[in-house]
């Protein structure tokens, strides 16, 4: 906002000031209103700076803005001038109302309004100026006083100059009907801005320990309580819970909160906050599963999936109940919502490493839960919200623990079958370099290889190949390893045999075998 004019011009003393004063303006500027005060005139000196050669002032109002906030009228003795030209439309803010220009040092502010896309008047005075990027100023028409007449040209001016008709109005008002009616239904928001300081307290408790702000770890993300099937079929059930509030990353997380609070705010206001909260916490909860199901393999973090149901849930209640929220503000959300929904499930078909089954299964979670809470998403079902939300979270008692308990655990038994390997694996080089440093004789080494080594590696390969039907991603890793511990099984066997036999066309078939089990190997570090 920038100052416009310089000293207040005193009380003009005789028509011929006036008029060679009015001359001189117009020689910069036209105007097609009758200027019939003092006051007229000193608005009009102080848009002068800021017009162009030529441009025409078509109408001037006084009005009181209302706040947005609780359409609380503006307090203290301030008003705005609305100016209208044949270019832009600009609001002058006078601190001293309508006693004139005879006060002295008047503090004048000046705003250009650009970019509006519509102006609106609605029922009982009220002129409603919107802009392209979605913000409003609401302006109230005083019902008195010798402004009357250039507040009616200046409303007659903008609404044909922006004006969208009986239409637009009728949408405008079920706007702000259905903004009070929500505030009026729930006060008091409380279950989102609480889910907001959760998510951002456990990524700072995890800053405060170390975890990077960019790309954490998989162990640290596990350490926090990201899910894994491994160790969540595995009896930490709780990880279920714990991974939605878990982000991998700073952008991560800021990305869910926005969404989160966008619609949050929304949601919590239509359905209360109970069952708002069951609504987060069954979906959340019901996208770790789908996860779990469909992506046992990887880690999963974040309140995507309780975001994605908070998002399913508007597809719900709207697919029963098309009139619970406004033409406009339906359109707004049907653009906004289905954006999110697609970037998000469009994004994640691209990328490895996205938990796209959680979101789905947010999504649908959310869906479900909302086609129970659509009939207590209005001021006329409000009394059947505490039943709504307990039928939710009865949806929830029931189908979370059962399909959790359902889970397969064979993802489970893998992961112990591949931890008790590499604690073989650890226990075999342990010995071999022992031998190594200990210097021992081909004899005492042939005996450790047949006592101590090839038994215990022998036992570990047989679980590993016994791994079978596992997920696609899980399974190619267990296949690479069960070849690499055949190999290097094979390798052993050359080696004792070479020994043994003091055969140097063995040693040469181990080492071959030996350089054949680290190619193996490095793809297995490859394939992560």
């Amino acid at each position: 906002m920038s100052t416009a004019g310089g000293a207040n011009p005193t009380r003009l003393s005789s028509c011929l000031v006036a008029t060679a004063l009015s001359a001189i303006k117009s020689s910069c500027y036209r105007t097609a209103m009758e200027v019939q005060t003092e006051y007229d005139q000193y608005v009009l000196e102080q848009l002068a700076p800021l017009l162009e050669t030529g441009e025409e002032v078509l109408a001037i109002a006084y009005l009181t803005e209302i706040a947005t906030s609780g359409l609380a009228f503006a307090s203290g003795n301030t008003g705005w001038y609305l100016a209208l030209t044949d270019r832009q439309l600009i609001r002058i803010q006078t601190r001293v109302g309508l006693r004139g220009p005879k006060y002295q040092n008047l503090g004048v502010e000046v705003d250009l309004l650009q970019d509006i896309e519509a102006a609106i008047r609605l029922r009982g005075g009220a002129l409603v100026i919107r802009f392209i990027d979605g913000r409003e100023k609401h302006y109230l028409l005083a019902s008195g006083g010798r402004y009357i007449s250039s507040q009616a040209e200046f409303v007659r001016e903008i609404l044909q100059r922006f004006g969208q008709g009986h239409a637009a109005q009728r949408l405008a008002e079920a706007q702000v009907v259905f903004d009070v009616g929500l505030r009026e239904m729930t006060p008091r928001l409380i279950v989102t801005p609480t889910l907001l300081v959760l998510n951002i307290a456990v990524f700072v408790l995890m800053l405060i320990d170390g975890v990077s702000i960019m790309s954490p770890s998989i162990d640290n993300l596990i350490k926090w309580g990201a899910d894994y099937a491994p160790l969540t079929t595995g009896g930490e059930y709780w990880r279920i819970l714990s991974c939605t509030f878990v982000h991998i990353g700073i952008i991560h997380l800021a990305f869910n909160m926005w969404v989160l609070w966008d619609l949050g705010r929304l949601v919590e206001r239509m359905v209360g906050n109970v069952a708002f909260a069951c609504l987060y916490l069954v979906s959340g909860l019901l996208a770790s599963i789908a996860s779990l199901w469909f992506s046992p393999m990887v880690v999963s973090a974040g309140a995507s999936g309780a975001v994605f149901g908070v998002a399913g849930a508007l597809i719900g209640i709207v697919l029963i109940d098309r009139g619970a929220i406004p033409a406009r503000r339906l359109s707004q959300l049907r653009g906004s919502v289905g954006v999110f929904i697609f970037y998000n499930l469009v994004y994640g078909f691209t990328k490895a490493n996205i938990d796209q089954a959680a979101h789905i299964g947010g999504l649908l979670a959310g869906v479900i839960c909302g086609l129970i809470l659509a009939r207590s998403a209005t001021k006329e079902g409000q009394p059947q919200r505490l039943r709504r939300a307990l039928l939710v979270a009865l949806l929830g008692i029931v189908a979370v623990p059962s399909l959790a308990l359902a889970l397969p655990t064979d993802v489970a038994d893998a992961q112990k079958v591949l931890d008790d390997f590499a604690v073989v694996e650890q226990r075999v080089i342990e010995k071999m370099d022992n031998a190594n440093k200990h210097g021992l004789s081909n004899a005492e080494f042939a005996v450790l290889l047949r006592t101590k080594v090839l038994p215990d590696w022998r036992e570990a390969h047989q679980r590993l190949s016994a791994l079978k039907d596992l997920p696609d991603g899980f399974q190619k890793r267990i296949d690479l390893l069960v070849r690499y511990s055949r190999l290097r099984q094979e390798s052993w066997e050359l080696l004792l045999q070479a020994i043994e036999q003091n055969d140097e066309d063995l040693v040469k078939k181990f080492d071959a075998k030996r350089r054949q089990a680290e190619t193996v190997l490095g793809e297995l570090k490859s394939a992560g």
